[in-house]
């Protein structure tokens, strides 16, 4: 026999409302994470293929494989780092809705008036995305350098690295 369904109480709503503080707090910490495991994952690609490699031998046609990881290592990065943002732009969504329903509303407002709270209710999308785009462009800086370090000319790592940019950053884009 199912239970019937209640309607929210505080406490209902109070726990969602934890729940999203706690995706927030999560996500964020995730993007620090994929900024770290993304360019521990490019040196220590570069190093493979220095180790496998010999170094007169060093050049696209042997070092193709390394130079492709090089490549997709930023650009799954960054593509994570979008989805982490959407994630978190979603429970500021969900945490603002949870405020209207109980009293952090009129709380808000008095730390207001105290000039204690500087927050606005209303989510901005692009809140945080600056961040993003450092670390993109660090990911981006990043496969450059390896592909100079695995063979490629100077030319070939700068427009990868630009390519690898441009394409980061539409990838950022449209997830605000």
């Amino acid at each position: 026999m199912a239970i019937p369904p209640r309607d929210p109480n505080d406490e209902d709503r109070y726990a969602l409302y934890e729940h999203a503080h706690h995706d927030l707090w999560w996500a964020k910490a995730q993007e620090w994470n994929v900024a770290n495991w993304a360019l521990l994952l490019i040196a220590s690609n570069v190093a493979i293929a220095r180790t496998l490699i010999a170094e007169n031998c060093l050049a696209f046609r042997t070092a193709w494989p390394f130079w492709i990881i090089n490549a997709l290592i930023p650009l799954a990065a960054t593509w994570y780092l979008s989805r982490l943002h959407g994630n978190i732009v979603h429970n500021r969504e969900v945490y603002r809705e949870l405020e209207l329903q109980t009293g952090v509303k009129r709380l808000r407002e008095q730390l207001r008036e105290k000039g204690l709270q500087d927050a606005d209710e209303k989510s901005d999308p692009t809140r945080g995305i600056a961040i993003l785009g450092v670390m993109a462009g660090v990911f981006a800086v990043g496969g450059a350098f390896g592909i100079l370090f695995m063979g490629g000319s100077a030319c070939v790592a700068i427009l990868t690295g630009l390519a690898l940019g441009a394409i980061n950053t539409v990838i950022l884009w449209r997830a605000v």
